[in-house]
């Protein structure tokens, strides 16, 4: 129904990489190389549908937190949110280059095909070919329908 991940920014040190398994904190840096990852593995190779990905990786998660139509989707009255690819670009994976305090990637040295090139939050431009556009966050705390909190 849905795809999401695991992400965790910390660096190689303080996950104790070097450790045993019992020793290594879980988690590990999935949100520069998420959609990427995606679009390579599942509309390049195994011909998975741009809108079969877009529902799994957006529409679902909203429906399922109760936060569609506000989130999940690009309707009137929704936070246009949104994010534009480059299907053929292509990219050798470096930790460096993924905007992450973490200092490795699961998939650094792979070349993946398939990249953002812009990302826009409540219609302003947040990231153009991979770098902020905005210095400070910004966003609103969204309660999910049904919560009283």
């Amino acid at each position: 129904d849905t795809v999401g991940t695991d992400n965790v920014t910390l660096t190689r040190g303080e996950k104790n990489l070097g450790g045993s398994m019992w020793d290594v904190l879980p988690g590990y840096p999935a949100l520069g190389t998420h959609l990427p990852i995606l679009l390579h593995e599942g509309y390049h190779a195994r011909n998975v549908s741009l809108s079969r990905i877009a529902e799994v990786a957006t529409r679902r998660p909203a429906e399922i937190f109760g936060l569609y139509p506000r989130k999940g989707a690009l309707l009137p009255g929704s936070d246009a949110d949104c994010t534009v690819v480059d299907l053929e670009k292509e990219r050798l994976v470096q930790a460096a280059d993924l905007g992450s305090r973490s200092d490795f990637s699961l998939v650094a040295g792979r070349k993946l095909r398939g990249w953002p090139i812009m990302t826009m939050k409540g219609g302003q431009i947040a990231a153009l070919s991979g770098r902020l556009q905005q210095q400070s966050p910004r966003g609103n705390l969204i309660l999910r329908r049904g919560s009283s909190e």
